[in-house]
């Protein structure tokens, strides 16, 4: 199998912060990628084609084509950002070589922590289950969830921040904690040194990492987008809106070719 794929194409949502992880690299990297977002469908459930490529139906997923006519897909986002930064080399690193092993670990446990440990307590599912299931106020549990897993991250992060997450240089940590942090603006949390209410705290170091990567492109252009009073403001302008149009059509004719294959009753 060559090195690096003929082509790349990631199924992603809009505000999915493991979709935006795989975007943000992608760009750093200078990585092409196609884009097709995945729309749920009106009775709530996921889309067949999607599944046929995700059983679990979760996003994002990678597809890696090589012009031997062999294929690989992704599912998990942190195996995707290893699978990028390995396949080009060439380009920016966003993990540490081997040689720096000290700080490939510290990297490789800040981005799991946030993946495995942070993420996980505000996944759609288990809000989906706390609202529906057991009647509770996920408003609630996600501010509380975030606000001892932030600052958890904080106390790590002083350990290990310097301009970034670790060190001077920009890292799979950075491109794991961005996403989460402006998916936790839309509950409530604030990284200001002004009063955020009961519970919170300052959280000076994380902001500092976040205001510094947010001064590159692909941070800004491929996060998570904005709410303003119930708008959702894309940071994609034109450049996404093309790539969904460009999905769109996709996804229109992969269900043309499932309907022609259907059998005649």
């Amino acid at each position: 199998m060559a090195l690096q794929p003929s082509k790349l194409t990631l199924y992603n949502r809009v505000f999915s912060t493991c979709s935006a992880r795989i975007r943000i690299a992608a760009c750093l990297k200078d990585i092409p990628l196609e884009i097709v977002e995945v729309h749920r469908q009106n009775t709530g459930g996921e889309d067949p084609i999607y599944l046929s490529k995700n059983p679990n139906g979760s996003v994002p997923t990678l597809v890696a084509e090589y012009l031997n006519g062999e294929s690989v897909t992704l599912t998990e986002s942190l195996t995707m950002l290893e699978f990028l930064d390995e396949s080009y080399p060439g380009t920016l690193r966003l993990i540490p070589p081997i040689t720096d092993m000290t700080r490939r670990c510290q990297v490789k446990d800040l981005s799991t922590l946030i993946a495995c440990r942070v993420e996980p307590t505000r996944t759609t599912g288990l809000l989906n289950t706390i609202r529906k299931d057991l009647g509770g106020n996920t408003l609630q549990w996600v501010q509380k969830a975030l606000i001892s897993s932030m600052e958890y991250l904080e106390l790590v992060l002083e350990r290990s921040a310097a301009t970034y997450s670790v060190g001077n240089e920009v890292s799979i940590a950075d491109v794991c904690l961005v996403p989460l942090v402006q998916r936790a603006y839309q509950f409530g949390l604030t990284l200001d040194n002004k009063p955020t209410g009961d519970g919170y705290r300052r959280l000076p170091t994380v902001g500092r990492i976040v205001r510094e990567c947010e001064k590159l492109e692909a941070f800004r252009r491929n996060g998570v987008p904005k709410y303003t009073e119930g708008i959702v403001i894309p940071k994609y302008t034109k450049d996404y809106k093309a790539m969904l149009r460009t999905s769109r059509e996709r996804r229109e004719k992969e269900q043309m070719n499932v309907q022609a294959l259907e059998p005649e009753l």
